[in-house]
């Protein structure tokens, strides 16, 4: 039997992947790529290397000492949505932290979310992502005033206002590692290497009344840290998705400060792709 490409699909996908950093940024500006930044008067530079399983292209994100200061990589070109039939799978990658500073005051999401701008997507106090908007992907908060639990990651899902959030926490039994899993190491406030997973699936299409079409899916989120299952959430009941409702969602990296610090953050790889109809 012959190999298949490595990126072969059976089915037709929509596919944004960002793995090479070799360029400049300027922000507020859309890129031909279709990747938008935007930041303050911090950077958002390439440390492109050698591309090896060592030594990845590195984006370096560093912000400056302002409170609230936000930071964004969105993917503006393509944009995702809750639909029958229609798998979302995103991964992002987090290289280990040579010299990070702040971490602990730096609240984020990486994953997929509805209208986002860079400039409105994280709750202020590390309270987490904006509500009432379609979402799912990963959060943690910053420390300061933090009223979500500070360090730890939260796996997080949308429809609209019905949001959904699981501390990871080895004392949650939500979380089904059964282990802390964090941003970085308490001591050192050094990042983690880590590449976090997340698929999006429909599970069930609920038949239309006398025969109309259906409108109403539910799906089911799962979740994974360096390839370990970390979480599910079921998009049904109060959850369920109205698909005439669902709204685009873009792909990305946001990230708020919660105190007046700097912060230097690390992507290595983000993906997002979802199968369409034919």
């Amino acid at each position: 039997m012959r190999n298949l490409p490595i990126d072969y699909f059976p089915e037709h996908a929509y596919d944004a992947i960002l793995d090479k950093f070799d360029f400049a940024f300027a922000t507020a500006t859309a890129r031909t790529d279709g990747w938008t930044p935007v930041f303050g008067a911090g950077t958002m530079a390439a440390a492109d290397r050698a591309v090896t399983i060592e030594e990845p292209s590195t984006l370096v994100i560093t912000g400056t000492a302002v409170d609230d200061q936000f930071t964004a990589l969105w993917r503006s070109l393509e944009e995702f949505k809750f639909h029958n039939d229609q798998p979302i799978r995103f991964r992002v990658d987090f290289p280990a932290g040579a010299a990070d500073q702040n971490l602990d005051e730096q609240s984020l999401f990486v994953g997929c979310l509805e209208g986002a701008d860079g400039a409105t997507d994280l709750l202020d106090d590390g309270a987490g992502p904006i509500l009432d908007r379609d979402k799912f992907g990963f959060y943690k908060a910053g420390a300061t005033g933090a009223t979500w639990a500070a360090g730890y990651w939260w796996c997080v899902s949308s429809f609209g206002a019905n949001q959904q959030a699981t501390q990871l926490s080895a004392a949650n039994p939500l979380n089904l590692s059964g282990v802390e899993y964090k941003q970085y190491d308490a001591t050192t406030i050094f990042r983690h290497k880590q590449s976090l997973v997340a698929e999006w699936v429909p599970t069930n299409l609920v038949p239309g009344v006398a025969g109309a079409a259906p409108t109403i899916l539910d799906a089911e989120v799962r979740f994974w840290i360096n390839g370990v299952l970390v979480c599910k959430h079921m998009m049904n009941g109060t959850y369920q998705i109205t698909t005439a409702t669902a709204e685009a969602m873009n792909f990305g990296y946001v990230s708020r400060m919660t105190a007046a610090e700097i912060a230097v953050n690390h992507l290595s790889f983000l993906r997002c792709t979802q199968l369409r109809n034919p």
